[in-house]
């Protein structure tokens, strides 16, 4: 589930809105596996600034990690003890142990990002001419394509915000609807719970 998320975050461009005179062609086919990513999509990577993007996907993301590392670490009976020994001995608490956790994580997610960049600019050069990344680079580079990289955080928060309330919801109309339907083809009488 988290590389869809990545790829989300680490390519704009396939969101952005499309420069004026894009050129129009099919997909180019994937590159040979192992063969390096052309200048092009390197210069894409770069332009659409994939590590600041990514910095800002795991921003939220981190914290959870380390929050889920002591919880796990509290709940495995094999790690109880000392998940209790240290939560209590270290300064902090379990909190720091989780502020730990989620920083080493941070680091260790950063070594990963070469690796990254370079499946992302593969992936750029699978869907895109080197004519179509040029003028996807200079769109990136103009006013208004330096505008949408700045405003792409705010508008996924925003994208964030609305889109919860409307799962909420739609969770909220589709339940009923969903036990319904289960009670039907299980056989059983109306519940009366489902409304």
């Amino acid at each position: 589930m988290i590389l869809p998320l990545l790829l989300a975050a680490a390519a704009p461009a396939a969101s952005a809105p499309p420069p004026a005179a894009i050129i129009t062609t099919a997909p180019q086919a994937a590159p040979a596996p192992g063969k390096p990513p052309s200048a092009a999509a390197l210069k894409l990577v770069e332009a659409v600034q994939l590590e600041a993007r990514m910095d800002a996907a795991f921003r939220k993301l981190v914290p959870l990690m380390g929050i889920q590392v002591t919880t796990t670490l509290e709940a495995n009976p094999a790690t109880r003890a000392y998940a209790s020994q240290l939560f209590a001995k270290v300064p902090g608490g379990r909190a720091r142990v989780a502020d730990l956790m989620s920083e080493e994580f941070q680091k260790e997610l950063r070594k990963q990002y070469p690796e990254l960049k370079r499946a992302i600019a593969q992936a750029y050069d699978a869907m895109f001419t080197p004519q179509e990344m040029d003028e996807l680079i200079r769109f990136f580079g103009s006013g208004v394509g330096a505008k949408y990289m700045a405003s792409t955080e705010r508008l996924q928060q925003e994208t964030e915000a609305v889109s919860t309330k409307l799962g909420e919801r739609a969770g909220i109309a589709a339940a009923p609807v969903a036990l319904q339907r289960a009670e039907r083809e299980a056989g059983l009488k109306p519940s009366g719970r489902t409304s």
